[in-house]
């Protein structure tokens, strides 16, 4: 949504150094003041405002509005680092990401946040309980399909080293081995998978 306040008006970097300290807690006087102190707010409010100065009431639009979109964005780039920093235990033996599994992430991370907003937004102890019972359904039901991928991989592994042991024991055997013979131990080779 485009804000159109005085602050909305302000130059990005000015907007981002505002909104940094008003997460660190400043005094909105002290911010009033220091935003009319600069150069480019009051070249801003002298061409769009008749140079009418910020004030708390406008501080006070901006927490709601433009303040409070930045907030949800920056909780938002957090995860996103969370996960690239934990990416690393996401890729497979050839060095890539496996995008299912980082999928499964972000979606237990919305399940979760979605779940938080639901209980917020509930008084009742018994629907709370509901609600917390239908998140752990989804989440546990995203850990079995996890459980269930890692154990198609490990099937897969054992499958891949089974052929390398077949690869190597044939170039070993004797030529003179019969048909027969050969598949006989490709059956006790496979039955052992």
């Amino acid at each position: 949504m485009a804000r159109r306040g005085k602050i909305a008006r302000l130059p990005k970097e000015i907007r981002d150094q505002l909104n940094r300290r008003l997460q660190n807690g400043e005094a909105g006087n002290q911010l009033v003041d220091w935003l009319n102190g600069l150069e480019e707010v009051q070249a801003v409010l002298k061409a769009e405002f008749e140079s009418r100065p910020l004030n708390e009431q406008n501080l006070s639009d901006w927490r709601k509005g433009g303040y409070a979109d930045w907030e949800r964005m920056e909780q938002v780039r957090e995860r996103i680092e969370e996960l690239r920093e934990n990416s690393e235990g996401l890729t497979d033996t050839s060095g890539r990401v496996d995008i299912s599994y980082c999928y499964s992430t972000l979606l237990a991370v919305k399940i979760t946040e979605l779940g938080d907003l639901l209980l917020a937004k509930e008084d009742d102890p018994e629907t709370q309980w509901k609600r917390v019972c239908k998140v752990h359904q989804q989440i546990s039901r995203m850990r079995r399909d996890d459980d269930r991928r890692a154990r198609t991989l490990i099937r897969q592994d054992k499958w891949s080293l089974q052929a390398r042991k077949i690869v190597a024991e044939q170039r070993s055997e004797p030529e003179n081995m019969t048909r027969e013979e050969r598949e006989q131990r490709i059956k006790e080779i496979y039955a052992s998978i």
